[in-house]
C-alpha cells in the first residue's frame, strides 16, 4: 500500500483518483501520521434507473398520496389567476 500525504492528495487529486481506479490503496497520512486509507469501493452490479414499489414505500413510508381526482383538482386549481390567493396583490 502507498503512502501519500495530505497534501499530495490536494495538490494530485487526479492522478490519485486514476490510481484509485486502477485498484491501487493508499493510505493518507496528516503531518506524518496515518489518518485513514483510500480504496476503490466495488462497482454497483447493475444501474437502477427504475424505483420499484417496495422502495418507494421503504423511502416514503407513511407520506399520504393524493388520488387521482385529489390531484387532478390540484392541476386545475393551481391553474387559476384568482388575485385572493396572489401574495403580491396586495402588495
Amino acid at each position: 500500500m502507498r503512502t501519500i500525504s495530505q497534501r499530495e492528495l490536494r495538490n494530485s487529486s487526479g492522478q490519485v483518483l486514476r490510481d484509485l481506479a486502477a485498484g491501487e490503496e493508499l493510505m493518507v497520512t496528516s503531518n506524518g501520521e496515518p489518518i485513514g486509507v483510500l480504496r476503490m469501493d466495488p462497482p454497483p452490479t447493475e444501474r437502477r434507473r427504475v424505483v420499484g414499489p417496495e422502495q418507494y414505500a421503504a423511502v416514503m413510508g407513511d407520506v399520504p398520496t393524493l388520488t387521482a381526482d385529489q390531484q387532478q383538482a390540484w392541476l386545475e386549481d393551481s391553474r387559476t389567476d384568482d388575485e385572493s390567493r396572489d401574495p403580491w396583490a396586495s402588495a
